[in-house]
């Protein structure tokens, strides 16, 4: 009986290391898609969270403000944005007790609110929801959403 030579041995584990280490680079590529892809769709739903509420305090005749980049949860002593005090009915916000992975996500997560009058049309103003993040590559990226409503006013 003839058994494998130590270099059919090496020559077998450097085919097999060749084949394995594009797949497992796809993974890791494939991955860092999906985390990108995930903060994009976040942020897209922060700016229409905060463009809702916006309308909501518009169409019950409160003037809405706009602000500078605020974060979108309370980073250290610093207030999240007034317009997303809180992500749920009550004023609590997100625990990030029962939400460490969403928190932690959240954590770099900043929003800009413009809010201007619409010139020549007194009723309407627009608003524009800008939420800047990083992404897993350490890439700056920011969503914008603009939208027009109708101001009652008081």
């Amino acid at each position: 009986m003839r058994g494998y030579s130590l270099i059919e041995i090496v020559l077998a584990t450097a085919i097999l290391a060749a084949l394995i280490v594009p797949v497992s680079m796809l993974f890791s590529s494939s991955n860092q898609q999906f985390d990108s892809q995930r903060s994009r769709l976040y942020a897209h739903q922060i700016a229409k969270l905060a463009l809702e509420r916006v309308a909501m305090a518009a169409s019950s005749g409160v003037t809405p403000v706009g602000h500078d980049y605020m974060p979108v949860l309370k980073k250290g002593g610093v207030q999240p944005s007034p317009w997303l005090a809180s992500f749920d009915a009550s004023n609590a916000g997100i625990d990030a007790g029962d939400w460490k992975g969403l928190a932690q996500l959240l954590s770099d997560f900043e929003l800009l609110m413009e809010i201007r009058s619409v010139s020549g049309n007194s009723g309407l103003i627009e608003a524009v929801a800008r939420v800047r993040f990083k992404t897993v590559t350490m890439q700056e990226l920011v969503i914008e959403l603009r939208s027009l409503m109708a101001f009652r006013q008081s």
